[in-house]
């Protein structure tokens, strides 16, 4: 069985938006705040980048081009209106594999009979 489970970045993740960026972006990013609490920052306008390296990734939903930073990742890319695409975004997927025997238990199906040393072979 494969479960997925998704958990918070280490670092929060920093959102850049300007005037440009569309009402219900704004309104998203309003509500995913609130959600992911303390692991996401929106910021407006121009504001200081000196600071990226305390930042996971930087999603930059502005028209603008964004700084070079060799401490951080930047996600150039709209939003999404898929949830299972967005999501992979704002959080880390983690792959939990749980392996079973074929039968579904490793205790189960048959159980056969081994002698367990060589004096068992010879009396009979």
């Amino acid at each position: 069985m494969n479960y997925l489970k998704f958990k918070y970045h280490l670092k929060p993740i920093l959102v850049k938006v300007s005037k440009s960026t569309p009402e219900a972006y704004l309104e998203y990013l309003e509500w995913l705040s609130s959600t992911l609490k303390d692991n996401i920052k929106v910021i407006y306008g121009e504001e200081d980048f000196s600071e990226m390296a305390q930042y996971e990734r930087v999603r930059w939903l502005s028209n603008e081009k964004p700084p070079y930073s060799e401490f951080s990742i930047f996600d150039t890319r709209s939003l999404c209106q898929r949830g299972d695409i967005e999501i992979r975004r704002w959080l880390l997927e983690q792959s939990i594999s749980i392996t079973t025997h074929r039968y579904g238990n490793i205790n189960a199906g048959p159980k056969p009979k081994v002698l367990g040393n060589l004096d068992q072979l010879f009396t009979a």
